[in-house]
């Protein structure tokens, strides 16, 4: 709250943002399919976007929110080209199913590493591990 208060973002939309983002959260948590999993996230990071360049007057702010919403889609694309490979290999995206017929089949197809590859540095990317986090 001294936060709020001293850089002067006490508006009511800004709490707003706070919760749909944390909406976003509880609703990844308990996603149970790839796609829904993936609205979620998008749900947050839009959310994170707002936040990151809310002080409307500063110019870092709105920079930083520029960038962030650039990287963010281009993140993104990793992930829905990813999941579509999955999507392509399995023909399904739902957790339960995808679990079950990872280790009913003995010989993956190479595309499903390759899709999952991809999931994983669309992911990093969102979270801004190292490498990817510059």
């Amino acid at each position: 709250m001294d936060y709020i208060h001293s850089y002067k973002i006490n508006s009511f939309e800004y709490f707003v943002v706070v919760a749909l983002s944390v909406f976003g959260q509880l609703i990844l948590i308990s996603s149970c399919d790839f796609l829904m999993a993936y609205i979620a996230l998008e749900t947050q990071s839009f959310c994170f976007y707002i936040m990151a360049s809310f002080k409307r007057d500063s110019a870092h702010s709105t920079e930083a929110g520029l960038k962030y919403f650039l990287l963010g889609s281009f993140s993104s694309t990793f992930l829905l080209f990813g999941l579509s490979l999955i999507y392509g290999s399995f023909g399904t995206t739902n957790f339960s199913n995808l679990s079950v017929l990872l280790f009913e089949i003995n010989d993956l197809p190479t595309l499903s590493y390759f899709g999952f590859a991809v999931i994983f540095i669309g992911l990093l990317f969102k979270l801004a591990a190292a490498p990817f986090h510059i």
